[in-house]
């Protein structure tokens, strides 16, 4: 079996169906570096960081991603570019619970592909389906419960005057 790449070519990949799992193997990275764009988008967001000079720090720090940039690109447009994608979300939803049912059969136990597909499921029943996969950061914000005050920042950078706590 074959497995394409726009950069490779055609690539064998082992006996007739190995392609097939290749591709599912991609796009569960896909899922799960998308989910990890939405939440590290949420903290960003949420703590007033410039999310556009983060995408740019991001191209040259270790947790960059082809996947994190494009996110938080489509994120940031909002829009059509958010809601109707040419690279819609049921295709990834379709992928991932692919690579659950693999998971399943190999007996694994996999967090992070189990967390993903419960978003991409969700994203479903909200008929959101069409949407992009950065709509993922809008399912795990609705789902998030919001602390009543207060932030672990506090305890880590306390306010000026406040000096009991540092060493």
């Amino acid at each position: 079996s074959s497995g394409i790449n726009a950069e490779y070519g055609v690539v064998r990949m082992g006996e007739s169906g190995t392609g097939t799992i290749s591709k599912t193997i991609n796009q569960q990275l896909v899922g799960s570096h998308s989910m990890a764009a939405a939440e590290a988008y949420l903290i960003g967001s949420g703590k007033n960081v410039d999310m556009d000079q983060l995408n740019k720090l991001l191209e040259k720090s270790w947790g960059y991603s082809k996947i994190q940039n494009r996110c938080f690109s489509v994120i940031q447009q909002g829009g059509e570019a958010l809601h109707n994608s040419g690279a819609p979300l049921r295709n990834l939803a379709k992928d991932i619970a692919i690579s659950k049912n693999l998971a399943t059969e190999l007996g694994l136990e996999l967090p992070i592909l189990n967390e993903t597909n419960k978003v991409c499921q969700t994203a479903m029943t909200q008929n959101k389906g069409g949407a992009d996969m950065a709509i993922m950061k809008d399912i795990i914000d609705n789902v998030s419960p919001r602390p009543a005050t207060g932030s672990v920042l506090d305890f880590a950078h306390p306010a000026k005057g406040n000096d009991n706590y540092e060493a």
